[in-house]
This record gives C-alpha cells, sequence and structure tokens, in this order.
C-alpha cells in the first residue's frame, strides 16, 4: 500500500512539474513573453521584407 501512496505522489508531482511557468516570478514571465512578442515581430518583419527585396530584383507581380 505504501507503494501506491509513493506512485501517486509522484503522478501529482508530475502534475505540478508541468505547471512550471505559473511558478515563475511575474518580472520572468514578463520577459518571456516580451520575448517571444518580439520573435515573432522579427520574423513578420522578415517576410514583409521579401516581396520588396524581389520587387528590387527585377520581379514583377502577375507574372
Amino acid at each position: 500500500m505504501a507503494e501506491s501512496d509513493n506512485s501517486a505522489r509522484s503522478g501529482s508531482a508530475r502534475i505540478d512539474d508541468e505547471q512550471g511557468f505559473a511558478d515563475l516570478d511575474p518580472l520572468v514571465k514578463f520577459g518571456v513573453i516580451l520575448a517571444a512578442i518580439l520573435f515573432c515581430g522579427v520574423i513578420i518583419e522578415g517576410a514583409m521584407l521579401v516581396p520588396y527585396a524581389l520587387i528590387q530584383n527585377g520581379w514583377t507581380p502577375g507574372r
């Protein structure tokens, strides 16, 4: 019976480990979210520059 208690505890420990982001300091959460937003912004900005670079190199839309 002690073994089943230990397995139940280890199962609940895994659930707690999965909620690691909720346990972080608020300033760390803010930094992680800000970094994710900036990273996505860089990707979007780069994607927006691709057509500009193509047009500068002689590509025309519709052909």
